[in-house]
């Protein structure tokens, strides 16, 4: 089982729009300060749609998706992915997948998921 890791991050830029096969998708291009960064999205925002452009915008509790760029947030990830993206100090979340409802709450429950060792 993949170690999953809290840990604190910088928007550095956003992007609503087309990917170069002309699906619509969204991108939050992130810096974790120590010289390294990671994007998190390229979803296919025709099956995710505005829901998960809003529960980003709610979960890192920012007022617009033009407003993301420069807030600090926290995002959950393992060895090669981000699984969800959240506030910087409150315990909101956004997890793609799920009902609405599970979206939020997602990323909580797979980091209580015990960590098996050899």
């Amino acid at each position: 089982m993949a170690t999953i890791e809290t840990k604190p991050a910088r928007v550095i830029s956003t992007m609503l729009g087309r990917e170069h096969h002309g699906i619509p998708t969204c991108w939050v291009t992130l810096n974790y300060g120590d010289g390294t960064g990671q994007g998190f999205g390229g979803y296919d925002l025709r099956h995710y749609g505005y829901a998960m452009v809003q529960g980003i915008i709610d979960a890192v509790g920012a007022e617009t998706w033009e407003s993301l760029k420069g807030m600090n947030v926290r995002v959950r990830s393992d060895e090669s992915r981000i699984l969800a993206i959240g506030h910087a100090t409150e315990e909101q979340w956004y997890a793609p997948g799920g009902s609405l409802a599970d979206r939020h709450s997602a990323a909580a429950a797979a980091v209580r998921a015990p960590e098996v060792r050899p």
